[in-house]
């Protein structure tokens, strides 16, 4: 059986109880899309902002300890340098102290430490794995954004952590805070801290 004009042309064919499921998935599938594309077009308008603050605020030569998926913006967009190895900034994010961490930031010679809220927690486990920690340890195998927002998905407080979601630590100053994007400066001089 071919599709001729006749088939395309029959009232009974196109009739409303045809169109009107296809018009509703229709609706439906650009809604999900306008909403995921939404979220997906904020975080990148917030992760834009601190990345155009560190090119504009910091010197040229600044050295900006993340992880690795803020890495190419960083570099890309704020053309600044970053501490490119997995092991220290993972070692920085898991130190349990403030000491521990400035220890690691002067030997990396990191002038700025630029944390993302929520997908810090995300990427926390792999921060874990890096670390050659457990990441059971810090933070649980699953949970919900409402979890991330209560803090209760938090096992053991890190620096990395506390810089996450946006505390003041001892050593560091936060200089730039829009929620999402956490940047702090690290004034790398002899007994700064500690």
């Amino acid at each position: 059986m071919s599709i001729g004009p006749e088939l395309l042309n029959n009232p009974d064919l196109w009739g409303p109880w045809y169109v009107f499921p296809f018009a509703v998935l229709l609706f439906l599938a650009v809604l999900l899309l306008a909403s995921f594309a939404g979220w997906r077009l904020y975080n990148w308008v917030k992760d834009r902002e601190g990345y155009k603050w560190l090119a504009n605020n910091t010197e040229d030569n600044a050295m900006v300890l993340t992880w690795w998926n803020h890495a190419d913006g960083v570099e890309e967009v704020s053309h600044r340098n970053t501490v490119i190895t997995e092991t220290p900034a993972a070692n920085f994010f898991i130190a349990e102290n403030e000491a521990e961490a400035v220890e690691i930031a002067r030997k990396y010679n990191v002038d700025y430490v630029l944390v993302a809220y929520p997908s810090g927690v995300y990427n926390f486990k792999a921060i874990a794995l890096a670390a050659e920690k457990n990441p059971d340890d810090y933070i649980p195998s699953t949970f919900t954004i409402e979890e991330i927002e209560r803090r209760s998905v938090v096992k053991k407080e890190t620096v990395g952590i506390k810089m996450i979601y946006g505390e003041e630590i001892e050593g560091f100053e936060k200089v730039f805070d829009n929620k999402r994007m956490r940047i702090y400066k690290f004034p790398n001089f002899p007994g700064v801290g500690f």
